[in-house]
């Protein structure tokens, strides 16, 4: 079942989600936490009738001693909003 994208999750993720074209990514960075990534739009397709994106976010954590955590997944637009279909490996 889809679940809600986070309402205060990173704006870069709807805005790649909704402008991105295929294989762009977009930076951020967070000024008061130091944090910092990116989001991807890996790919664009149909899931039924349902437009959707596959997506990488990159976090890297300011005090982080090692590397950064990535995460991909399929969103798709459900009742006019971005919507998590599925987590990737």
């Amino acid at each position: 079942m889809a679940q809600a994208a986070p309402k205060r999750g990173p704006a870069k993720v709807i805005e790649v989600l909704d402008q991105a074209a295929d294989g762009e990514t977009r930076d951020w960075r967070s000024d008061d936490s130091g944090n910092s990534g990116s989001v991807t739009a890996v790919k664009s397709f149909s899931e039924g009738d349902l437009a959707c994106r596959r997506i990488e976010i990159v976090n890297r954590a300011a005090q982080a001693t090692r590397g950064s955590a990535s995460s991909m997944m399929d969103m798709c637009q459900i009742d006019g909003s971005w919507k998590i279909l599925r987590q990737r490996p």
